[in-house]
């Protein structure tokens, strides 16, 4: 089993704006361009579109294990290190 932490990336600043964990590093950044959750993040994103502009994804860490629970233990803890 893999888990991806990454970051969202600013492409206006280069800034780091989220850290997040995900299965699927492509349809996680679908999501967040798509995403009409009203919270800081989508309102960022939101800001991005209507520049033309999206969000960039940098893959930080790559977590493997074989079972579940070890993965997401490390996840949680990858996650909050970025």
């Amino acid at each position: 089993m893999r888990r991806y932490v990454y970051t969202l990336i600013d492409p206006r600043t280069s800034e780091v704006r989220y850290v997040g964990e995900t299965d699927n590093p492509a349809r996680r950044l679908s999501q967040h361009a798509a995403a009409n959750t009203g919270g800081a993040t989508w309102a960022w994103c939101r800001e991005l579109r209507a520049l033309d502009l999206s969000p960039r994804m940098r893959i930080v860490e790559v977590v493997d294990a074989n079972d579940e629970t070890t993965v997401r233990r490390t996840t949680r803890l990858a996650e909050r290190k970025w």
